[in-house]
């Protein structure tokens, strides 16, 4: 069914498609730690790094054309810049985010506004599409990514947001509150 749901969105896209390319552009947001789980990005699965899957994943995209890290620290930039230079993956933008406040919440349009602005810099251009793509979503394919800017182009929309249905509880009330 989601298969079959796909498809039908695809075929829909592909009969927008017009003489226009758009640039769109992947922002991958790194935090480099998190208090009790640290060095994020370098953590392997299947001997590639979290970082290495996210960039990879979105260079398989058929829309995305560029993609840029977004962190706030030097370290990890650096590391994307040695995955660049091994060739691990495809030529990325880098950029230093400001020191934010230390707030677990920080709006994510802060965070596109800023990547825009960067690329803006580098290219005296905005993109035309904006993904922001979390390094968490280690499962996250390609597909996905296309599905979501397909269904963007279809809409009509200003934003598409893909969520997943949690189908197990996430609370449990009981009578202390635990």
């Amino acid at each position: 069914l989601l298969k079959a749901r796909t498809n039908i969105i695809k075929k829909i896209g592909d009969q927008l498609k017009g003489d226009y390319k758009p640039t769109v552009l992947a922002v991958i947001p790194i935090k480099e730690s998190y208090p009790n789980f640290k060095n994020i990005p370098y953590r392997e699965i299947k001997g590639k790094s979290l970082l290495e899957i996210a960039l990879n994943t979105s260079y398989k995209s058929e829309f995305i054309t560029e993609s840029i890290i977004s962190s706030k620290s030097k370290k990890v930039l650096q590391y994307s810049k040695k995955l660049e230079a091994e060739k691990k993956v495809q030529r990325h933008y880098r950029f230093e985010r400001e020191k934010e406040p230390e707030s677990r919440n920080i709006p994510i349009i802060n965070i596109l506004k800023s990547a825009a602005g960067e690329y803006f810099n580098n290219n005296n251009k905005y993109p035309d599409i904006l993904v922001y793509l979390s390094l968490h979503s280690v499962y996250r394919t390609h597909n996905h990514i296309d599905k979501a800017i397909n269904m963007l182009k279809i809409s009509n929309s200003d934003c598409v947001v893909s969520v997943i249905e949690e189908r197990d509880p996430t609370f449990k009330y009981t009578e202390t509150g635990k």
